[in-house]
């Protein structure tokens, strides 16, 4: 990871995220613009999804010994397909059931990707909170991509998230954080942080909810596909050829249904 090659601790990288997350919201604010102030309703959604991902960076790089990283990897690739119903989404496609199902088929092959990690679940009661809690996320981001605008949700989103990573480091001994971390890496960040969040937000409004979810929970195969190019260490085979096959299904049959609904629409 980018952070943690520059030598810092976790809670420097859970503040630095922080500001990262402020800096995206700059950047939209000044140089994207476009912004409506949200309704009540869709401001209290935003509320839930920004404080959703906060606690997820808080569990992540300050509470780490409480979850390993492979139970996070589940409920980061079963949050997705949950999101779609609890949100209405599913119900909401203008689509067969059975064609419903059909999109959503390639999550069979992520649950066998989950199934060959051999997942221990350790610490059940946490892996339910971190599931729940990639859920909400899902959820109400879903919520928010149905009416309200991508650069809106970044700009209260991102203060917001800044804000509890300032309030979280005010109850703790390490509020004063002193390190030397020029202001250019957080620049570098907060674009980075904008330029993923614009391709997921616009992915949800411009794509089917079924197609949406395997496309979006793709980032696990993916990064299972990564790791075994840079990693020294033995590839699991089996793990590799169930995420190039998922991949493979899910960006093939995207990019076709994608042309074959946009023949359907009058120009």
């Amino acid at each position: 990871m980018f952070l943690q090659s520059r030598n810092l601790k976790s809670s420097e990288i859970f503040f630095v995220l922080g500001l990262g997350y402020l800096a995206c919201s700059l950047f939209t604010f000044f140089f994207i613009k476009n912004i409506n102030l949200p309704t009540l309703v869709n401001f209290f959604y935003i509320l839930i999804w920004s404080s959703s991902i906060a606690v997820i960076m808080l569990l992540f790089f300050e509470f780490k010994y409480l979850i390993n990283i492979e139970d996070i990897i589940i409920a980061k690739s079963l949050a997705p397909t949950i999101g779609v119903f609890f949100s209405g989404d599913f119900s909401q496609e203008n689509m067969p059931l059975k064609q419903k199902l059909i999109n959503l088929f390639p999550i069979v092959i992520l649950l066998l990707i989950i199934i060959s990690k051999n997942p221990s679940l350790d610490n059940i009661k946490v892996f339910v909170f971190v599931l729940a809690l990639y859920v909400v996320a899902q959820t109400f981001v879903r919520l928010l991509a149905r009416n309200v605008k991508t650069t809106t949700i970044f700009t209260f989103g991102g203060v917001i998230i800044f804000l509890e990573t300032i309030i979280f480091k005010a109850f703790t001994k390490e509020a004063a954080l002193t390190f030397d971390f020029p202001l250019f890496y957080i620049i570098i960040v907060g674009v980075s942080l904008f330029f993923i969040q614009i391709g997921y937000l616009k992915g949800l409004k411009k794509l089917m909810p079924t197609s949406s979810t395997v496309v979006i929970s793709s980032s696990v195969p993916i990064s299972i596909i990564v790791h075994s190019v840079i990693s020294s260490s033995k590839v699991n085979v089996v793990q590799v050829s169930l995420a190039l096959l998922y991949i493979g299904i899910v960006y093939l049959t995207v990019m076709i249904r994608q042309k074959w609904i946009s023949k359907q629409q009058p120009f």
